[in-house]
This record gives structure tokens, sequence and C-alpha cells, in this order.
């Protein structure tokens, strides 16, 4: 019997997720017992290719059992995850069972933390212990908002609205502050996430999920200094990737570039020597869209900014330890101070020698990503030492 468990709110486009990766698994994998189907993770490290794995199985599930809705259990057994991003994406695989798909969902795992990934503990995965109904909603409603003690959590609509932009700047801000985060980081992490939101809503023209979350206090052996994980994950899904605008336009023949983007073209094709399994096209348009003045927009004068990555930068700069990167399309950035320096025209090249245009980006920036990510999703996990508390008696 076809069972529509809560529908009426999902996350925008998530369902391409699926769409985009068609990738199968031997039918035989599917297993069934007891009415439910299983899903029995042999990974150690729960990854991106664990993640591929799950999007195969599911792909093979509704093909096999296309009008039937039985109970799903993924079991994970004792695993490490291997970044927030990678939980996150397991978080958005259920609710897209559940929400799009009508399946009851149960998730089975024990997970070791790190200061990278303690906001598993906060996870709306924990919600999904069993196939109960009452815990299918809870688990959506959490999904899309949460706000509880180090974690926050929303799915940011849509809007065009400058001031809204602002209100979720605010409310970020007071969350850090609340968290421990030290003043002089609080204004940079809320500017970078809405940054991202900013671009999702223009760019990608979509909504996107921000799950943030502030670890409790590490301590090193070697001295008593208190330490955070800041760990941010924003998510959207879209038909249109990162790059896409910066090379419609850079090879479009009938379009009139501006300077900077006669320059962006020039250096697309030196680059064009320089690809490799490692550096690829979709690598260098990804890597365009930080240049300054530089955008895939549909106006004839672009504003592009130089703030998200002198941010990030700045940010690294401050941490004890760091992870960041995003994946968009096939592909992956990652993002290493050291290689985030403009130069006085405001050109950033990813490499030692900040070289945009006669040098191809350092060989550790850009990779394969293990699934097709139809939008643009960013990890960034900063570790910072936790402000320290006056109090006044």
């Amino acid at each position: 019997m076809k069972e529509n468990i809560f529908r009426e709110s999902k996350m925008e486009n998530d369902e391409l997720l699926l769409n985009k990766n068609v990738i199968k698994t031997n039918s035989k994998n599917i297993i069934i017992k007891n009415g439910h189907a299983i899903f029995q993770n042999k990974d150690k490290e729960f990854n991106g290719n664990s993640i591929k794995k799950l999007l195969a199985y599911v792909n093979t599930l509704k093909e096999k059992y296309a009008n039937v809705r039985m109970p799903i259990i993924i079991n994970l057994g004792d695993i490490v995850f291997t970044d927030k991003l990678t939980y996150i994406f397991l978080e958005i695989i259920c609710n897209i069972l559940i929400k799009s798909y009508g399946h009851r969902v149960t998730v089975i795992f024990k997970c070791e933390h790190n200061i990278f990934i303690e906001g598993i503990a906060s996870s709306p995965l924990l919600l999904l212990n069993n196939s109960d109904k009452d815990n299918m909603k809870k688990y959506t409603d959490k999904f899309c908002d949460d706000l509880y003690k180090n974690h926050y959590r929303r799915v940011m609509r849509k809007s065009s609205n400058n001031v809204e932009l602002s209100r979720r700047m605010d409310d970020i801000s007071y969350f850090l502050k609340y968290s421990g985060v030290g003043e002089e980081c609080i204004d940079e992490i809320s500017e970078v996430i809405v940054e991202l939101i900013g671009n999702a809503w223009e760019h990608a023209a979509s909504e996107c999920l921000v799950d943030l979350d502030v670890t409790n206090s590490y301590f090193k052996q070697e001295n008593s200094s208190a330490f955070l994980g800041i760990n941010i994950a924003v998510i959207n899904f879209s038909e249109k990737l990162l790059g896409d605008g910066i090379k419609r336009k850079i090879t479009n023949q009938d379009i009139n570039l501006f300077e900077r983007y006669v320059l962006v073209k020039e250096a697309y094709e030196k680059h064009k020597s320089f690809m490799n399994s490692v550096y690829q096209d979709a690598d260098f348009f990804n890597i365009a869209a930080f240049q300054h003045k530089i955008s895939g927009r549909n106006k004839k004068v672009s504003t592009g900014g130089t703030g998200l990555t002198k941010l990030i930068s700045s940010l690294e700069k401050r941490s004890d330890a760091h992870k960041c990167y995003l994946i968009t399309g096939n592909r992956a950035l990652w993002f290493f101070h050291q290689y985030l320096e403009y130069n006085k025209e405001g050109w950033i090249g990813f490499n030692e020698s900040n070289d945009f245009f006669s040098q191809a980006p350092s060989g550790i920036v850009t990779g394969s990503n293990s699934i097709f990510l139809p939008g643009t999703a960013y990890n960034l996990n900063f570790v910072m030492k936790r402000r320290e508390e006056k109090w006044i008696i």
C-alpha cells in the first residue's frame, strides 16, 4: 500500500541528488527481511564513497520495488564519519526517502566522535532509531529547523530581501556568542555563512541548508588552553553548478566581454595546456568564480567580490586546525590559506606564486568528488581557542 508521509515541505531540488546519480547496485544486494529493505554498510569510515553506495542502493530499490513503500533499515555499524558534510548528506538522503517517497527509515550506527564531527550528537539521525511514524515527523521537522544548545540548523528559503540576510546574520552571531566563540571570529564566521546563503539565492536560484555546530571544549595535553570546533555545512541543490555561469560567458562567442572577462578568457586558453586528471576544465571555472569582479550572473556589470576567500583565509590563519572545501558537480576545491592571497589587481591563483594567468593551481586544491552534486556544498571546519569568560562579582 502506498503511504504518504509528511510531503508538505521539503528542501528545494533535493531529489536531483538521486536523479543525477543514476548509479545502481546489483539487485542481489537488496536484502529484504521481515518486510524491511536493509542497507548493510561495510565501510569503517563513512565517506563520499559510502554515500555513493547508498545512492546506488536507493536507486536500485526504487527501480525494483517501484510501487512498494516498504520500511528501510540503514545499518551503518560502528563507524566514524569522515567529516560533517558526509553525515549531512546521509540526513538529506533519509529526508528524501521519508518526504518524497513515503518510506519509514531506521538508521542504526555507533559513531566515534572527534572535534570535526561532534555535531553528529545533535543530528536528527538520532531520531531514526526505529520506524515509528511519530519519529518520521520529528525527523522531518528537525531536519528543516533546529536550534538547540550548540546546534543551529535552518533551511533558508529564497528571498531577494537584504533585510532577511541581515536577520540571518544577527541570528548566527547571537548563536556563536552564546556558544563561547571568540568575539574576533564571530563577525567573520557570520559573514561567511550569510555570503553563502546569498550566493545560493542569487546564483543558484535555490534555497539552501545551513548546519552549524560548536563543540564542547577540547584540551591539548601540552597546555591548558580550551579549543572549540566550529563546524559548518552549507548546501544547495540546483541545475546550476558553481562555475557554469562564468563558463557560459567566457565560451559564448556572441557575448561582448568586459576587460576582466577578456583576461579570464585568455587565462582559460593558457590553462588548457595544464589540464589533466587532477586539474580539469570545471576546476578552472570554479576558481574563476572567486576572482574579483567576475561573476556568472546575467548582468552587464559584475560586482563579484573577494570576500568569501579572504574570510576563509583569515579564519584558517586564526585556527589551530581546519578542513575547508567545496564540492560542485563531480569536482572538489580545497581552501588552504597559503593559496588564498589576492594580488594588487584582485586575482587569486590558488598556487604558491599567486599566479592565476600563467600557472596551474596547486595540485592539492582540486580533485574529484565521489558523487555528482547538483548544486554546491561547503564543508568548513575551524578549531579555535575558546573565549575566556570574564565574570564580574
